[in-house]
């Protein structure tokens, strides 16, 4: 009888705290979308290496010169996070997203032999980029509408740079096409709270908050005449880029 009893009472447990845990707004089983818009500043660093013949004095030699460059840069940023939830508490997904970097329209000029003046002209360079990850999610904090995971994610990353100017590129003499591009890893760390409407808790707005980095470690230059400029003066070159990373969304239960 006690055994029977003990059973029942572990089974009733057993139930309600199983119920209690599909009440929250993430669970075991649980599958979300959540589509996003956001804004990223970064912090870029580019390392620059090639070789330099210079005159000695009495003779032409070579040599490596390397430069370090620091900016900022500022994206907007369109995601789409997909989670399947593990556990109660861990989900893992994958990431999509695509960085439109914000530039600035540029002025230029040409010399027209003919009428012996300069005409101006505006362009205007575009940088995008591209990314596949994974996510892993940690929910510790979790109620029946409020959801914030903690939110590592991994993967990777194709960047492209194209000048858009018809009379100026990066280093050779024929102006046209010219462009920067590599593949590269994305990594970040964010926090991701969640709020449910409804009766059925299927939709809700979602915020992100947090970090995230970039790792380009071999920029390929080019234009319409050089495929490859980098082999001009055996030069590389590198971009790594960390941001402060905000958004708002939806998250939308399946």
């Amino acid at each position: 009888m006690k055994k029977n009893i003990l059973f029942s009472l572990l089974t009733t447990f057993s139930s309600g705290l199983l119920k209690s845990q599909e009440d929250k707004a993430f669970h075991k089983g649980s599958i979300t979308i959540d589509p996003s818009i956001g804004l990223a500043i970064y912090n870029t660093q580019s390392h620059t290496e090639q070789d330099e013949t210079y005159w000695t004095g009495t003779s032409f030699a070579s040599r490596r010169v390397k430069k370090d460059t620091t900016d900022k840069a500022g994206a907007t940023i369109y995601a789409l996070n997909g989670e399947y939830g593990i556990t109660n508490w861990l989900g893992v997904g994958v990431r999509f997203g695509y960085s439109n970097y914000i530039e600035g329209t540029q002025k230029d000029s040409v010399y027209n032999l003919l009428s012996a003046t300069y005409t101006q002209y505006s362009y205007k360079p575009k940088a995008r980029s591209i990314d596949f990850g994974v996510n892993v999610n940690f929910h510790l904090i979790k109620g029946k509408r409020f959801d914030m995971p903690i939110c590592l994610t991994l993967g990777y990353s194709n960047f492209k740079y194209s000048e858009n100017n018809p009379d100026t590129d990066l280093s050779s003499t024929d102006n046209s096409g010219a462009m920067a591009k590599d593949n590269g890893l994305n990594y970040g760390i964010l926090l991701m709270p969640k709020i449910y409407f409804g009766k059925e808790q299927h939709v809700g707005l979602a915020f992100h908050i947090g970090y995230m980095g970039y790792n380009y470690p071999s920029m390929q230059l080019s234009n319409h005449s050089d495929a490859n400029l980098n082999d001009n003066n055996n030069a590389t070159f590198q971009l790594k880029g960390n941001a402060f990373n905000i958004g708002v969304g939806l998250s939308i239960k399946l």
